[in-house]
């Protein structure tokens, strides 16, 4: 559409417009609004525009690599004196014609429509030209992209491996294979884990704020921004300073929907929607963002632990300000005790961190409701929590429990899921100095990870953390010789490299003090079919009559 504005008409009551319009043959529409100070109208017209010959290519929308295509050169001679037509088609790119050299003799009003076949190579965008002279001198040019793709969807895979120090990997041609050329990217990243960094943080920061789960899952791995950018996890921009003003903002957002009871809303004050597990995984995050520097209220705070005190009780009537209601069926399987179970040890750890937990109420957890408890996350915070206070034997028992419980999942928790409690009990483990639980976690963890964005807000973020409790937020003890880039030594975890550079040539020597995963991701087009996968979904389908009696078919 294009618009000229507003035209002063003048005592002459005409005007000239003019417009600059693109190479166009066909018909278009002219709407023009006029008034003065006594009356207003509108018109508007079809108008034809096109060449005293238009000619035209009619293509495809689209080709594949080694096709081959019959396109239209369509030469109409509306008003020119009867003549010799000549027009030439060629191609610059990955399209190729074959026969694009066209004669014609035209009387006035007939028109040729003439095939021409062309073929397709590599991927690409290709731009195919059309050259047109006739009588009198008459001449016109067109141009026409076209792209050239695979008919089938990019496809990715990852493969991760652990390298010590010493180790080298170097990359191969052989890795692309299956894959149409020009289609090719690749990704090599190096973290404490078999997954990476970078797409974890990079799909968080992209998430869009919410309720206020997901607005607390967003922005907890950020609060640690800066050691997780030093290790390579740095989103699109890579400012920490962006991350942190997001940190903030979030933080005035959660505080707005804080009541005067101190418990949190989940979209708003006091709209009672949020469960204490909630009510604590936010007081979490502010404690641990006050702890970073960020600007959190003392008095928000005191208000947040006031109302987890009623949470650490594990009596669902005292928690005034969160919903303790659970919609209990036979198609899963929590409970409002399993809620407020999993719920006061989270509770208890948060307030023993900020100095204000009850010990006898701890160890009363250990050793009379331990044995009960089937949540691994709530094990290990009650088994941080005793920690804190220095009561590590019982710590001990704790983890032990939180280990054998590993797997565990319950389908009416929202929140929960496996992957998200290993994490989170490595970071737990770390915090609370058990090394061995750490390492038997980091052993286990990301052995099955689907792709970053198939996570749950909770499980990037836990991840994430696990992360950086691995690595201690310190990049100094990680030292890397790379050659055929350009580049010497590095020490970033994360390199893209470009289709022109996967040779032999390219070597990564990894020289620090402790192994780790190296992660390659391959994505591209590619040159066959894919052979079909699982997701591993089931479909149950069952018939009943009128009646609601079940039937059975054939």
């Amino acid at each position: 559409a294009l618009y000229r504005g507003i035209v002063d008409v003048g005592r002459s009551r005409s005007a000239k417009v003019r417009f600059d319009l693109p190479d166009f043959n066909g018909e278009l529409r002219l709407m023009a609004v006029a008034w003065s100070a006594d009356g207003l109208g509108s018109a508007s017209r079809p108008i034809t525009v096109r060449d005293p010959a238009p000619a035209e290519l009619i293509m495809p929308r689209f080709m594949a690599p080694g096709d081959e295509a019959v396109i239209t050169a369509t030469l109409d001679n509306v008003e020119l004196a009867e003549g010799q037509f000549t027009a030439d088609v060629t191609a610059a790119g990955n399209i190729t014609p074959l026969d694009g050299n066209i004669s014609r003799t035209l009387p006035t009003g007939q028109r040729a429509d003439v095939p021409v076949r062309i073929e397709a190579a590599d991927e690409g965008i290709s731009n195919v030209q059309l050259a047109v002279s006739g009588p009198d001198g008459y001449s016109v040019e067109h141009e026409y992209q076209i792209q050239t793709r695979s008919p089938f969807l990019p496809v990715t895979t990852i493969e991760s491996e652990l390298m010590s120090p010493g180790d080298t990997f170097a990359l191969s041609t052989e890795m692309t294979d299956g894959l149409l050329a020009g289609s090719v990217d690749m990704v090599v990243s190096f973290s404490s884990l078999p997954v990476d960094e970078n797409a974890l943080y990079a799909s968080l920061a992209r998430y869009p704020y919410g309720c206020t789960e997901q607005t607390v899952s967003r922005a907890l791995p950020l609060v640690y921004a800066e050691q997780l950018v030093t290790l390579g996890a740095d989103a699109d921009s890579g400012e920490t300073r962006e991350a942190r003003e997001e940190v903030q903002e979030a933080i005035n957002r959660i505080l707005n929907r804080q009541s005067a009871d101190g418990a949190f809303g989940l979209w708003r004050e006091g709209d009672r929607n949020a469960s204490p597990w909630l009510g604590a995984y936010t007081t979490d995050f502010l404690y641990r963002a006050r702890e970073a520097g960020f600007a959190v209220p003392n008095e928000a705070l005191e208000r947040a632990y006031g109302a987890l005190q009623n949470v650490a009780s594990g009596d669902a009537w005292r928690v005034y300000g969160y919903d303790t209601d659970v919609w209990e069926s036979r198609w899963h399987e929590d409970t409002q005790a399993k809620l407020m179970d999993r719920s006061a040890p989270y509770a208890l750890y948060v307030l023993a961190k900020a100095g204000q937990a009850d010990i006898s109420r701890l160890r009363y957890l250990h050793d009379r409701e331990l044995d009960d408890m089937d949540n691994p996350l709530a094990q290990a915070q009650l088994a941080t929590g005793l920690a804190l206070l220095g009561d590590r034997s019982r710590a001990r028992s704790a983890f032990d429990g939180a280990l054998e419980n590993l797997g565990f999942n319950n389908t009416g928790d929202y929140y929960q899921t496996p992957l998200r409690d290993v994490a989170a009990i490595l970071a737990l483990a770390n915090e609370a100095g058990f090394d061995d639980v750490v390492e038997t976690l980091a052993e286990r963890l990301g052995t099955d990870v689907p792709d970053p964005d198939m996570l749950t807000t909770q499980e990037k973020a836990f991840m994430l953390l696990a992360v950086n409790a691995l690595t201690g937020g310190d990049a100094d003890s990680f030292r890397l010789s790379v050659e055929g880039l350009g580049r010497g030594n590095d020490n970033d975890r994360r390199y893209n490299i470009a289709e022109s550079q996967i040779s032999q040539d390219v070597t990564f020597t990894y020289g620090g003090d402790a192994p780790v995963y190296r992660t390659l991701l391959v994505t591209g087009s590619p040159v066959e079919a894919p052979p079909p996968i699982s997701s591993r979904l089931d479909v149950t389908k069952r018939y009943f009559d009128l009646n609601g009696r079940a039937k059975q078919l054939g």
